[in-house]
């Protein structure tokens, strides 16, 4: 069992967090750049992948835990993937390994480098749902959206559960510099930035393509799951013309009231402009890839 490195201070609030020191030690210090440090790796198998927010991030990452064989695979799941692996030392991040030995990785032509992508309007409303409607009272995400509450809001102490509309939440995001932005609506071309070149970059749709060339080049079976992407039930009631855009303008509590939520229902047309024009390098990635 390794212990906590001394130093290194545990949340004793968050039991997670301090069932998951029993086994790891926090933090790591080979001073390598975002994105850089946060690529993953499966050196046994000698794959390399760069994880990008709100892109199947989840099920991508569970599938690197077990690729890379990593000791105590099912705890981590258990604790939490992201926060285990982004906080704790696992020897999964580029951050965890010396400095040397990690850029010879990123540097190396017999690693698969591989990324996956998602069209840029459905992450942004895949953020803002999931982060300002669905779990806005959660502690953790207010790391994320307090700024946001704050800037729209006006307010010292923003009201976190009144929280913001989704066109006031594209307002704030297309009023600042690209690079400043949170990583879950970040583009997602600055988290390829890590590496000369990638082998393969895939959409969320593709990933049964991705799970057989992971399955040809390691030789083991992968076991991937699906982004779960909602869209308008076939049997709907609701007429498109009328679907289309309806919830731009609705808080969250009006959001809650209309059960579940799809795409569409933010997809107005002057929003999703403003939206393509401010992720069109991303835009460009994404048609390009087939």
């Amino acid at each position: 069992m390794i212990r906590p490195r001394p130093g290194h201070l545990i949340d004793p609030s968050q039991p997670w967090m301090v069932e998951a020191a029993q086994y790891f030690p926090r933090g790591n210090n080979n001073g390598l750049p975002w994105p850089t440090r946060s690529f993953m790796v499966s050196e046994s198998h000698k794959v390399l992948f760069s994880p990008i927010a709100k892109c199947a991030c989840t099920s991508l990452k569970t599938m690197m835990v077990h690729l890379a064989q990593v000791e105590q695979a099912e705890r981590i799941l258990k604790l939490g993937v992201h926060r285990v692996t982004d906080k704790f030392n696992t020897g999964m991040h580029l951050k965890d390994l010396p400095k040397k030995r990690a850029l010879d990785i990123r540097n190396s032509t017999q690693y698969y480098k591989f990324a996956v992508i998602r069209d840029p309007i459905k992450r942004a409303i895949s953020a803002y749902t999931e982060k300002f409607v669905v779990n806005r009272l959660v502690k953790a995400n207010h790391l994320h959206t307090k700024k946001v509450v704050k800037s729209v809001q006006g307010k010292e102490n923003p009201d976190l559960d009144l929280g913001i509309t989704f066109r006031q939440f594209v307002e704030f995001v297309t009023s600042q510099e690209q690079a400043t932005l949170d990583p879950h609506w970040i583009p997602q071309c600055f988290y390829l930035r890590g590496v000369l070149k990638h082998d393969a970059i895939y959409r969320v749709d593709q990933l049964d393509k991705l799970k057989a060339k992971l399955e040809s080049w390691t030789g083991v079976e992968i076991k991937l799951g699906q982004l779960n992407t909602s869209t308008l039930p076939p049997d709907s009631n609701i007429a498109t013309t009328s679907y289309t855009g309806i919830a731009v303008d609705m808080l969250p509590t009006q959001l809650e009231e209309m059960g579940e939520l799809y795409p569409e229902m933010f997809m107005e047309d002057e929003l999703v402009e403003v939206l393509r024009h401010f992720y069109q390098q991303d835009y460009k990635l994404y048609l390009s890839t087939f």
